[in-house]
């Protein structure tokens, strides 16, 4: 099976173009073919196959992957956010926040955890989502996805705040942003008169 779907080449290890959807749907099943496609091509297992169906500690190794390729590279890859949704279920919610940690200073990782956050909706992961929104990050889509993030997992008194801070700020904002914000919290923290206002 290994020597259907990976190979060595110039020293580089990979998963073979030809069955790249095939390692990836089998890596549900079978735990040494999803270790070896998380090592040659971690992203794989976000973009292929069914990276809900994956296990926490195999998701969890895809991401530390991905996230060190990304600091190498200070690139963030273009991923479908149906499958990032599918891949960040709310058990990984202590690895996003012990990367945060580590790499929230890092505009490419930040903005993959944050949507992460917002997509997965993960609860456990609100404080991170809080904390960017209200922070002094200057690039807009930190922004933006904090407040998606802030949206899909703050209690009613957190979204108040946030709606709050839009308000205050809503002549300053890039108009990206609080059209952004504007439709993340109407009805939700921002009513009517607040809209008009």
């Amino acid at each position: 099976l290994f020597e259907l779907l990976f190979a060595e080449t110039y020293g580089i290890s990979l998963v073979k173009p030809s069955v790249r959807e095939t390692a990836a749907w089998l890596s549900i099943w079978d735990a040494d073919v999803a270790k070896e496609v998380a090592k040659r091509a971690p992203l794989l297992l976000l973009t292929a196959g069914d990276p809900a169906s994956l296990s926490l500690s195999v998701r969890s190794t895809a991401l530390e992957r991905i996230v060190s390729s990304m600091k190498e590279a200070d690139d963030s890859p273009l991923l479908d956010h149906d499958a990032l949704r599918r891949f960040s279920s709310p058990d990984m919610a202590p690895q996003i926040r012990g990367l945060w940690k580590k790499h929230a200073a890092s505009p490419p990782i930040r903005l993959l955890l944050l949507k992460m956050i917002w997509l997965g909706r993960m609860s456990a992961c609100k404080d991170i989502a809080s904390e960017a929104a209200f922070s002094t990050y200057s690039d807009g889509y930190t922004l933006i996805l904090a407040g998606r993030g802030v949206s899909a997992t703050a209690d009613t008194q957190e979204l108040r705040r946030y709606a709050a801070k839009v308000i205050a700020d809503a002549v300053t904002m890039d108009a990206t942003h609080l059209w952004d914000a504007l439709d993340q919290l109407f009805m939700r923290g921002l009513g009517v008169e607040d809209f008009l206002t």
